[in-house]
């Protein structure tokens, strides 16, 4: 199983941290035995071309992302792209902000 796990862009200057969530449900699929790429739109520039071009690439059976209330909209946007690009991608979301509305 392969697994692309996503980290969507947030505004650093709100919190200046690394997505150590994301990193810790990335160990847990690895120690599953998937194979697991991050896919960091923090550091890295986030477009649908670019998302579409490493799901080609990687070829995940999963894809996931956290998200946090600032990244919401741009967090399910990414979610929406990665499914409309694979629909037989499974897809899911996770992080602060879906735990509270959840």
């Amino acid at each position: 199983m392969r697994v692309a796990v996503i980290a969507p862009s947030y505004p650093l200057e709100e919190a200046p941290a690394p997505p150590l969530g994301v990193t810790y449900v990335a160990a847990a699929f690895a120690a599953a035995g998937a194979e697991v790429k991050i896919l960091d739109y923090i550091v890295s520039r986030y477009t649908p071309e670019k998302l579409k071009a490493e799901l080609d690439a990687f070829r995940p059976d999963v894809v996931g992302a956290t998200s946090v209330t600032l990244n919401f909209y741009g967090a399910a946007d990414i979610i929406r792209t990665a499914k409309r690009h694979n629909p037989d991608i499974v897809t899911m979301m996770g992080g602060p902000h879906v735990s509270f509305d959840a």
